[in-house]
C-alpha cells in the first residue's frame, strides 16, 4: 500500500487541475499558480490514512516545476 498516482489533467493562467488516484480511492485538487493553495476533493480517506496534506502539496508544487511535457506520475510502492 501507499501509492500515488498524479495525472495533471489541466493549466491555465490562474491554476493546475489534476486527477488523483491512490490504493483507496480518487479525488482530483486545484493548486493556484499565484499562491500555491492547494484545494483537494474526494480524497479524504487518503489524506487520513497514507499521505499528509503538506506531502501532497509539496509533490504537485514540485512536479509543475520540473518543466516537462510529461502529465502522468506514479509514486510508492502499490
Amino acid at each position: 500500500m501507499g501509492f500515488l498516482v498524479v495525472d495533471i489533467v489541466h493549466d491555465d493562467q490562474d491554476s493546475y487541475t489534476f486527477k488523483l488516484h491512490s490504493d483507496i480511492e480518487n479525488g482530483t485538487a486545484t493548486l493556484s499558480k499565484k499562491d500555491h493553495n492547494l484545494v483537494v476533493n474526494g480524497f479524504e480517506d487518503t489524506l487520513k490514512y497514507i499521505f499528509s496534506l503538506a506531502y501532497l502539496k509539496k509533490t504537485l508544487i514540485s512536479l509543475i516545476n520540473l518543466k516537462t511535457s510529461q502529465t502522468h506520475f506514479c509514486f510508492g510502492n502499490g
